[in-house]
C-alpha cells in the first residue's frame, strides 16, 4: 500500500488531488450562495436543466475526447492524434447540440420554465467539449501539473462569477458561471491546433471506441442524475427537486476521492493492459488503501449528517438527511467497486463491457427509482440509486475477474 501511494505522489497525483478537491469544494459552497439568492422553484427549474446537460456531456463530441486519452497513450505524434480528435469532435458537438435543441420543447415539457435555462445552457455544452480535450491532451503527455493548473483556473472563475453575478443577475448569473468558466480552455485548445494533422479518414477506430466510452458514460450520468429527472416528473413541487439536490451534493461530491487516484493513473493503466497481472495488482492495493478511507469517512459523516446540512443549507433543507444518510452508503460501492473496476476496464480497452455494464445498471435503476419514487418519495429515489450502485459494482467485479482468467 506504501507503494502504491508512493507512485501516486510520483506521477504528480497530489496536485491532481488538490485540483479535483478544490473543485469539489467549490460545487460545495456554490449552491450555499445560490440557495441564498434563488428560490427553492427557480434553483429546482434550473437543476432539472442542468441535468439534461449533464447527461449529454460524456457524450459531446462523440466521445471523441475519451479516444484521446485511450490511443493517446500509444500514438507517437500526440499533438497530430489531439488536432484531428478535435476539429472532427467539433463537427459532432455542434450537430448534438442541434439535435437537443430541437427536442428542447419536448425535454422540458413538465418543466416549461426550465427551457430558457437549457438554450443558454447549450453554450456550456460547446465549450466544455475543449476543456475536456485539452485535459486528456495533458493527461497522456503525463503533464499532470498542467491538468491540475487547467482545472483550478476553471473552478476559480465558476465561484468568481457565482460570487459577483448571482446576487445581481440570479439564475442568469449563475448560468453566466457555467458558460464562462471552461473559456480558457477553449483559447487554448485553439492555440494547440493544427490543421494539417487532420485525417478524417482514420478516425473510425477513434469513434468507436469514444462512443462506446461514452454511452457507457452518459448512461452512468442517467444512472446518478435521473433521480431529479424522475423526481421532476412524478413529483410536481420543485422544491422537491432542490431538497434531493443538496441531500446528493455530499455523497456524490465523495466521488472525487477515488476519482483522484483513478485519473492520475489511468495512463500508467492503460500501459498495463498487455500484463493482467499487474492489472489485478494495482487493484488489490487500491482496495487496501480505500478500505481504510472509506472505514474512517464514511462513519463520521453519516453521524454528523444533520449538523452538516443544517449547518451548511439551513432547517428549509432539513429534509435532506434522510436521503443524505442512504446515499452516503451508496458510496462504499462506488469507492470499492463500480468507479475503479469502471476506470480499469476502459483503461485496457475494454470499453464494450463497461457498456454493458451499464445498460443493465440503467435498467435496474430505472425500475427501482420510477417504483420506489412514485411509493417513497424522496427517499425512495435515493433507496433506488444505493441499490444501483451496490448492484453494478458487483457485476463490474465479475465482469473484471471474468477479464482477468481470459487467455
Amino acid at each position: 500500500m506504501i507503494n502504491f501511494v508512493k507512485g501516486f505522489y510520483r506521477r504528480k497525483g497530489l496536485l491532481v488531488s488538490v485540483a479535483l478537491l478544490t473543485d469539489k469544494v467549490i460545487q460545495l459552497l456554490a449552491p450555499y450562495i445560490i440557495v441564498a439568492y434563488l428560490s427553492q422553484k427557480v434553483y429546482g427549474d434550473f437543476i432539472y436543466s442542468i441535468t439534461i446537460i449533464g447527461l449529454i456531456i460524456p457524450f459531446s463530441g462523440g466521445g471523441l475526447n475519451h479516444s484521446l486519452l485511450f490511443y493517446g497513450t500509444s500514438y507517437e505524434s500526440k499533438r497530430s492524434l489531439f488536432s484531428n480528435i478535435l476539429i472532427s469532435g467539433s463537427f459532432l458537438n455542434v450537430a448534438i447540440i442541434l439535435i437537443v435543441a430541437s427536442l428542447s420543447p419536448f425535454l422540458t415539457y413538465n418543466r416549461p420554465d426550465s427551457l430558457a435555462y437549457l438554450n443558454y445552457l447549450l453554450i456550456f455544452l460547446f465549450l466544455q467539449f475543449f476543456h475536456l480535450i485539452l485535459n486528456n491532451q495533458y493527461r497522456i503527455n503525463d503533464f499532470n501539473t498542467k491538468y491540475s493548473t487547467n482545472n483550478l483556473i476553471k473552478s476559480f472563475i465558476f465561484i468568481i462569477i457565482v460570487i459577483t453575478l448571482v446576487p445581481v443577475y440570479g439564475v442568469y448569473g449563475l448560468i453566466l458561471a457555467y458558460i464562462l468558466s471552461p473559456i480558457r480552455s477553449f483559447f487554448k485548445s485553439l492555440q494547440l491546433l493544427r490543421f494539417k494533422d487532420i485525417n478524417l479518414r482514420s478516425n473510425f477506430k477513434y469513434l468507436k471506441y469514444g462512443l462506446n466510452v461514452g454511452i457507457a458514460s452518459i448512461v452512468s450520468q442517467v444512472i446518478l442524475l435521473s433521480d431529479n429527472l424522475i423526481i421532476g416528473n412524478f413529483i410536481k413541487n420543485s422544491s422537491e427537486i432542490a431538497i434531493y439536490k443538496i441531500a446528493t451534493i455530499i455523497p456524490l461530491g465523495l466521488f472525487f476521492i477515488p476519482n483522484v487516484f483513478l485519473t492520475t493513473d489511468f495512463v500508467e493503466i492503460s500501459r498495463m493492459k498487455n500484463h493482467k497481472k499487474k492489472v489485478e495488482k494495482y487493484y488489490l492495493e487500491y482496495l487496501k488503501l480505500f478500505c481504510l478511507i472509506g472505514l474512517l469517512l464514511i462513519p463520521l459523516l453519516y453521524f454528523f449528517s444533520e449538523d452538516i446540512i443544517i449547518k451548511l443549507f439551513g432547517m428549509e433543507y432539513s429534509e435532506s438527511v434522510k436521503m443524505f444518510k442512504i446515499l452516503l452508503i451508496g458510496t462504499i460501492a462506488v469507492f470499492l467497486l463500480r468507479n475503479p473496476l469502471g476506470f480499469i476496464l476502459n483503461a485496457v480497452g475494454q470499453a464494450k463491457i463497461n457498456v454493458r455494464i451499464s445498460y443493465i445498471m440503467l435498467i435496474v435503476n430505472l425500475i427501482a427509482s420510477i417504483s420506489l419514487t412514485i411509493k417513497f418519495q424522496l427517499i425512495g429515489a435515493a433507496i433506488a440509486t444505493t441499490i444501483t450502485l451496490f448492484f453494478g459494482g458487483f457485476v463490474s467485479l465479475f465482469f473484471f475477474i471474468k477479464w482477468l482468467k481470459e487467455n
